[in-house]
């Protein structure tokens, strides 16, 4: 018996059932949803800090910590003040170079988390304290956030925290800050809290010692929008940066 070619071509040129779509989008759905539930979260999350952002006022450098301590209002402006203090010292005759306005006045903003670590959420419990998971997680998210936008250059970390985080590529090494690493700088990026003349004043002794002092690089959202952080304001935060690790307590 002779076939005719068109007997031969067993392919099906119509469109597959539509039970067969829907079932492979259930599927996909199934073992994606979180990832893509994650990433509509964090979508919508930047795009509510950059309008937010447009609107918000100026400041000349904007600080970051996260760690286990709570700071409150009091101690919030002890450790900007010092911050004030030691950029005052260190200014020059023609002006400060962390004012970016160049208004006279060197303007901070300062965010804080509070974030424990694992090692931290244990002791704590072991010594009876209540410990909301959720929330400490939340605050971790909030900082993966906020570092990936980059508004927050100066930061002040736990030192669990920056361990985890150094390798990400998101800090400035030293050789692009202070030029060269100071004495008993940590690593390529960061020092403790308990290395600096800074440590020891206001505010910053309300901090765990083992704190990490670090700088933020230019993100690729500051770089390309300017109401994230404009180039002078980076600056500015990169020559404050030098100035809180360069700063010398009056004897």
């Amino acid at each position: 018996m002779i076939w005719a070619s068109e007997d031969l071509d067993q392919s099906d040129p119509s469109p597959a059932p539509e039970g067969k779509v829907e079932g492979k989008l259930s599927d996909f759905w199934f073992y994606h949803k979180w990832k893509i539930l994650i990433g509509i979260a964090a979508l919508v999350f930047l795009i509510v800090c950059l309008a937010q952002l447009a609107e918000r006022k100026t400041y000349d450098a904007y600080l970051m910590y996260v760690g286990p301590v709570y700071l409150d209002k009091e101690t919030v402006k002890d450790l900007l003040g010092s911050v004030e203090t030691a950029s005052d010292s260190q200014k020059e005759a023609s002006g400060n170079p962390a004012d970016s306005n160049r208004d006279g006045t060197v303007t901070l903003d300062l965010n804080a988390l509070v974030y424990l670590s694992e090692e931290q959420v244990a002791e704590r419990r072991n010594a009876g304290s209540y410990v909301d998971l959720q929330e400490n997680q939340s605050a971790k998210t909030h900082f993966s956030q906020m570092l990936t936008i980059g508004e927050y250059a100066i930061l002040l970390l736990d030192r669990s925290l920056y361990e985890e985080t150094v390798d990400s590529g998101a800090f400035s090494p030293w050789e692009d800050t202070t030029g060269v690493p100071p004495e008993n700088a940590l690593d390529s990026y960061g020092i403790l809290l308990s290395e600096l003349d800074i440590g020891s004043e206001n505010g910053f002794r309300q901090l765990p010692e083992d704190t990490v002092l670090c700088f933020r690089k230019r993100s690729y959202f500051s770089s390309v929008n300017s109401h994230v952080q404009k180039e002078e304001i980076y600056e500015a935060e990169r020559t404050l940066f030098c100035q809180l690790v360069r700063y010398r307590k009056e004897s």
